[in-house]
This record gives C-alpha cells, structure tokens and sequence, in this order.
C-alpha cells in the first residue's frame, strides 16, 4: 500500500471465465502498520476493508473503508471511525456488509471489562452513519465479542472465542423496526476450556455454521 503494512484489498472480477486483477484498493490516509485488509466484505459494488492498527483516536484505535465501483474504477468513499473509539480497542478486526448495513467489530474495546469486545452498526442513508452499539448481555473481560463475525441480511452473529475461559460463545442478533436485539446465544454443549468457538462463522438464513 502507501508504506510497510499500510495495507490493501485487491478486487478480480471473472470476465469470460477469466479472473482479472481489477483494482488495488488502497486507503487514502494509510500509514505504516494500519494493516487495512485483515478483514474484508464485498456487497454488490461495495467493499469494506478493515484496518485494526489505525491510529486516529489513540494507538491500534482501528478505522474501516468503504471503497464503491462507479462503473469505471473503484473509489474510496467513506473512513468510518467508532463514535467512541479509543487506543487499543482494535476496531476493524472483522466486518461484513449487506446492501446498506454494515458492521464492524472492537474485540478489545472495554464496555464490559478490558478486552470485552463490541460491534458497531452503520447503516446507509445518503451518507454512512452509526446505528448502534452491540455489547453481549453477558460480556466480561477477556471475552473479545467479535473475533467472530458473520452477517446475512437483518441477521448477525457475532463470536467471544475467548468466553467462558476460552470455551466459546457466539451471540446471535436480529433487526427489529430499526435497531439489532440479542435474540440467542448459542454454545457448543460438549465444548471444552480453549477450543474457542465462535473464531470463525457464517450465517445464511436461519442456519448458523460456526
């Protein structure tokens, strides 16, 4: 990208039967060690790209960048920050979009004790702007709620690998009129201390693969 570790998300697009290296997306404000691209989420001509290092609100605060193809080239469009955010909190671990919602998740923030976890909710509306804030009902210290995260439509789940002495928890969200309740929590009943459930997941409908 702009310098080492900056970071970049590279779009191919299959023309033909044949994928082509199409873009280099790079964050306009990009400095050494953001890391933009640890995660990433594509919806229609949108991609999201997370930068867990960025330091705009103390060191790894972590920032997140909407990037739009205009039919002709892809351009970032929008820089979106935690309304809250602050140093070490990591947001921009994981994030995923869906049409005009996205989230992006803090697994270090502390709203629950050090190293809890949130997620962030924006919603689009001629401009990106904060919806919300997702906290686990029954977050505490070192859960890291959103290491795990997974979108389909008004649907989320978001995972605390680190819950329950490291045995796993994913948290399952739904739309109501506006905003996202807690609706489930789901769990491994034969789990066990460090298998961490809930790392990796995703979400289709009303089945949950984690």
């Amino acid at each position: 990208g702009n310098d080492w570790a900056t970071g970049m998300a590279i779009v191919y697009r299959n023309i033909d039967n044949v994928w082509v290296r199409e873009a280099e997306l790079i964050a306009d404000d990009g400095q050494v060690g953001d890391m933009m691209g640890v995660s990433v989420d594509i919806s229609g001509n949108r991609v999201i790209a997370g930068a867990w290092f960025e330091n705009h609100a103390g060191t790894n605060s972590g920032a997140a960048y909407i990037f739009q193809y205009n039919g002709d080239e892809w351009v970032q469009t929008n820089k979106l920050v935690a309304s809250d955010g602050a140093a070490q909190d990591s947001f921009g671990r994981r994030c995923a979009i869906d049409g005009d919602i996205c989230v992006i998740t803090a697994p270090l923030d502390d709203d629950n004790g050090s190293s809890s976890g949130s997620a962030y909710v924006f919603q689009f509306d001629g401009t990106w702007f904060q919806l919300q804030k997702l906290t686990a009902k029954t977050g505490t210290g070192d859960d890291q709620f959103g290491l795990g995260l997974a979108m389909d439509g008004e649907r989320i789940v978001i995972g605390a690998p680190w819950a329950n002495n490291g045995q796993g928890r994913a948290h399952v969200f739904d739309r109501g009129n506006v905003m996202f309740f807690e609706t489930a929590v789901l769990e491994d009943p034969t789990g066990a201390s460090m298998d961490n459930f809930s790392f990796g997941m995703d979400v289709d409908g009303n089945t949950v693969a984690i």
